[in-house]
């Protein structure tokens, strides 16, 4: 979900290459549908796998009782019950297919139609201003800090571009780059971005490495928006990243090393990465 049209990967994205947000979003669709299957099909494995460590048999008449049920769902239904509204559930699921389907449609800018779908969620959903305020105090913590690094890294990418440095990079890397290779780069950038992607800030990737790539890239026939996905491809690898500070909590919380889970874990990227690179090439997203 981090390469959903409002991910802040997808945004940095679009934003080092100079694509729109939503055109780069429609690109990575399909793969990202293949990929949901792929990881549901995964999990499945891992939980037959599991069963068949603790001798589980399902059809040995063990079954979850209604109880147990009850409170996985109250667990659920009680997390900040003053915070949830349940009479508007068909409202709140309108709004959010009518802006997903405008925001893929491209006929209106991404930014547009988030700051109407955020204004009309909040006003409905939470009528006094009060009520407003506290959310949108409770929330900028997370949203503010996404914003000034957008502003401050599209600042660093102006002043790669505006000096010359970034044409004169991406002139040398493909003066090196043999030309029978050239329109073939994209899948290879693909292959070779995705460590690059896992232990590098995301910033520092897409601002300081990508938006140099792309303008070698260009030198082949390859379009930026086929750069930008060529780019997206290693996010595969992206959960295994040691700069990723929730994974050592998510590691904490399991009692796993999380070098353990980096090894363990690790084989079951390729997969979702083979399916990036194969649908992509199908729907033409890299060309190969």
């Amino acid at each position: 979900m981090r390469m959903g049209s409002r991910g802040g990967t997808t945004i940095a994205a679009a934003t080092a290459l100079g694509v729109e947000v939503s055109q780069l979003f429609r690109a990575l669709l399909p793969g990202l549908l293949a990929a949901q299957v792929t990881v549901i099909l995964v999990a499945a494995y891992l939980g037959k796998k599991e069963r068949k460590r603790l001798n589980f048999n399902p059809n040995s008449g063990q079954s979850i009782s209604q109880e147990h049920i009850d409170q996985m769902l109250s667990a659920i239904r009680d997390n900040e019950p003053e915070l949830k509204r349940p009479k508007l559930y068909w409202f709140n699921l309108i709004l959010t297919l009518v802006s997903l389907t405008l925001l893929i449609k491209g006929d209106i800018h991404g930014s547009i139609i988030f700051m109407l779908g955020s204004a009309i969620a909040l006003v409905v959903n939470y009528r006094s201003v009060e009520e407003c305020n506290d959310r949108l105090e409770a929330l900028a913590a997370d949203v503010l800090p996404t914003a000034i690094v957008t502003l401050g890294a599209g600042v660093f990418s102006g002043v790669l571009t505006g000096s010359g440095m970034a044409n004169a990079l991406a002139n040398s890397i493909a003066s090196i780059i043999p030309t029978s290779l050239g329109s073939h780069m994209a899948p290879i950038y693909a292959i070779i971005a995705a460590p690059a992607i896992c232990f590098l800030p995301q910033d520092a990737f897409y601002f300081g490495i990508a938006s140099v790539i792309k303008g070698v890239m260009g030198q082949f026939g390859i379009t930026p928006i086929q750069a930008a996905v060529a780019s997206m491809v290693g996010q595969a690898f992206r959960l295994a990243s040691p700069v990723i500070p929730v994974l050592y909590m998510l590691c904490g919380e399991t009692k796993q090393n999380f070098v353990d889970f980096q090894k363990e874990y690790t084989k079951y990227f390729w997969i979702v990465m083979v399916v990036y690179l194969v649908v992509y090439g199908l729907t033409g997203a890299l060309p190969y």
